[in-house]
């Protein structure tokens, strides 16, 4: 899997660079929620509670690829919050 997700990086370098000969496909696989902790990022809870959750999604991709064989880069997702919220 790793020559894939090599592959795939710099596939993703050569499209962002205008060199791609064609269209990219990245399939995502149906992903776990953490707890509701709110911003976990902030949070006095142990990341025991949520690690896990980040941990799942990330094996979920990484079978994704190699049952798809697709264009995408397995990651762990950790939404940070930093979005603006209006009070």
């Amino acid at each position: 899997m790793s020559d894939r997700r090599e592959n795939n990086k710099q596939w993703m370098r050569d499209l962002f660079a205008g060199k791609a000969q064609r269209h990219g496909f990245v399939y995502q696989p149906p992903q776990v929620s953490p707890p509701e902790l709110g911003d976990y990022t902030l949070s006095r809870e142990p990341v025991e509670k949520w690690v896990p959750a980040l941990a799942e999604n990330y094996r979920r991709e990484v079978a994704s690829l190699e049952r798809h064989r697709d264009d995408s880069v397995p990651l762990a997702r950790c939404m940070t919050g930093t979005q603006l919220n209006p009070l």
